[in-house]
């Protein structure tokens, strides 16, 4: 059916970008995962099974996150992404108390399991007295968070301990 309404020359580019496909350092796991969906799309009579997909799909990951996931034990596509999805722990389970760091602090990934006591301070937008007053929450950095912004993004658990959810993006002060 496909072939209908892509011409052939454009799935062949899209058949050849998808055998060379791998993760760049600007990309994150998830953006690398839905360019890599989308150009499966294009090679769906290769038949290369479940396992053949996870496996090409963990052979583009970038070296930093293929050296923490252990190789070829790949049974299907979503679980490779689940656990390459985190850039610290892969898709272990690190309870719902957690962070990603931001570039600022990141420092390569030696951040990584490192608990945080934050403190919202105030509002960055129009959203008037965002802050549970008195409050903080202790968290665990497990991910990264590339070109967000901010310092540490915290989980929606944790966000709403310290700050009204619908403030979207506030001030904190974090220690150690």
């Amino acid at each position: 059916m496909r072939e209908q309404f892509v011409p052939e020359h454009i799935q062949h580019k899209m058949r050849s970008e998808f055998e060379s496909f791998t993760m760049t350092e600007e990309m994150t796991v998830t953006e690398y995962y839905h360019r890599f969906l989308e150009l499966s799309r294009y090679v769906e009579d290769m038949q290369l099974g479940q396992r053949g997909v996870a496996l090409r799909f963990e052979r583009g990951l970038s070296a930093k996150i293929m050296n923490r996931l252990p190789a070829g034990v790949a049974t299907d596509l979503k679980e490779v992404y689940l656990r390459a999805a985190s850039a610290c722990y892969g898709n272990t389970p690190e309870g719902t108390m957690i962070a990603a760091a931001g570039d600022q602090l990141w420092n390569g990934g030696k951040i990584c399991g490192t608990m945080f006591r934050v403190t919202c301070t105030g509002p960055t937008n129009p959203f008037p007295h965002p802050c549970n007053q008195g409050k903080s929450v202790l968290v665990k950095i497990v991910d990264q968070c590339p070109n967000c912004g901010g310092t540490i993004d915290l989980s929606k658990e944790a966000f709403s301990t310290i700050a009204n959810p619908v403030a979207g993006i506030i001030k904190i002060d974090y220690v150690k």
